[in-house]
């Protein structure tokens, strides 16, 4: 039951407020627990992201570890002097 739009709060009831007010925290209260979904959401997607970040840095240094053994890499020995 909310107020009409161009009424005003001081010509309700105290029922019609209690009302409105139960209402409000209602509303505070699905508020509160899509937030705390939406924050559990974001840390898995964080760690998600994380594993990924970990898998492309094991595979990068693989690929370096590779190129160093086959010599084709900054591993193979030429020093630039200067």
């Amino acid at each position: 039951m909310l107020p009409p739009e161009t009424g005003s709060l001081e010509e309700l009831s105290p029922g019609a407020l209690r009302a409105l007010v139960g209402e409000l925290l209602a509303v505070v209260a699905a508020s509160r627990a899509e937030n705390a979904a939406l924050k559990e959401e974001i840390g898995a997607l964080k760690d998600e992201i994380g594993a990924l970040k970990d898998e492309r840095a094991a595979e990068g240094i693989a690929a370096a570890t590779e190129a160093e053994a086959l010599g084709n890499g900054r591993g193979d020995g030429f020093r630039r002097e200067g």
